[in-house]
């Protein structure tokens, strides 16, 4: 087993495989776990309340049923929101570096870690439309895995971030944004409370360009 666990368990557990390196030494894997866990605190729970409400248990590429691992439909979902916003985590905490992929070592590739046809690297997803990251999938059963969407909700943070200069108040905002996340919210009702929070926090700075990278991703 490898991710956050919720309370009474709260702790992150890291894989062991003998075919590969200790997920503990990937450095990507590390911090993305540890950006789940952040946003666990950072809403009191409230991330983890009601998950089951847009999100249900579907089948993972080895067979396995995973409870909460699928929005019910295109319209997201509070686990493909977690996901999403610990991708962006980590390419933020690399952005320094030449690569913002997660698990090249443990994946044992440059690609690092993917959900079906869909790279969780937030570089490699600015075209990545709602029908594609719902139905990528789909073969295997599972249509809205929460980590294909989850890589459209990282890629389209990380397409606006790039559009300002100020690093750190775009990370800010994004950060403020993760204090809202509850685990009944769609990417719908996360669009509303970020322009809601840009205009009481931020001077309405950001509204523009994440209403067009919402629309442009077909949300």
């Amino acid at each position: 087993f490898a991710g956050w666990s919720v309370p009474p368990i709260k702790e992150i557990s890291l894989q062991v495989d003998d075919e590969k390196i200790p997920m503990a030494l990937d450095a990507g894997i590390v911090v993305n776990l540890l950006a789940h866990a952040n946003a666990y605190y950072a809403t009191n729970g409230d991330s983890s309340t009601n998950i089951s409400t847009y999100a249900q248990t579907c089948s993972n590429k080895k067979g396995a049923r995973i409870p909460n691992s699928c929005c019910v439909s295109n319209q997201g979902c509070g686990p493909a929101i977690l996901a999403g916003q610990a991708d962006y985590m980590t390419a933020v905490y690399f952005s320094s570096s030449s690569s913002t992929s997660i698990g090249e070592s443990w994946a044992s590739q440059i690609e690092g870690a993917s959900a079906c046809s869909v790279s969780r690297n937030v570089a490699k997803n600015a075209n990545l439309k709602i029908a594609n990251a719902y139905s990528a999938c789909a073969g295997i059963g599972s249509n809205g895995n929460i980590f294909s969407m989850g890589a459209l909700y990282a890629s389209l943070w990380w397409e606006v971030r790039k559009k300002f200069s100020d690093k750190n108040d775009f990370d800010l905002f994004f950060l403020k944004h993760v204090e809202l996340i509850h685990g009944d919210d769609t990417f719908a009702t996360m669009k509303t409370k970020i322009l809601n929070l840009d205009q009481a926090q931020f001077s309405s700075k950001y509204t523009s360009a994440m209403q067009a990278e919402f629309t442009r991703r077909g949300l």
